[in-house]
């Protein structure tokens, strides 16, 4: 069965709302978090070792 345009914008547009709504919750924690504690939850869930690196290099430039 190939695949519609109209099954792919459904595609993408779930896609991207399910990013936005992981976004969306990933900034709500942090606002009310020390980047610490936002670098050290990153790693642990692995959303990405990379962000919380940077979190944490940041902390460490600025203090």
């Amino acid at each position: 069965m190939p695949i519609t345009s109209e099954a792919k914008n459904c595609f993408i547009l779930l896609h991207a709302t399910s990013i936005l709504v992981s976004f969306s919750i990933v900034f709500i924690y942090c606002y009310k978090k020390s980047g610490a504690e936002i670098a050290e939850w990153l790693e642990r869930f692995d959303l990405g070792a990379y962000s919380g690196a940077l979190i944490r290099n940041k902390e460490t430039y600025m203090s």
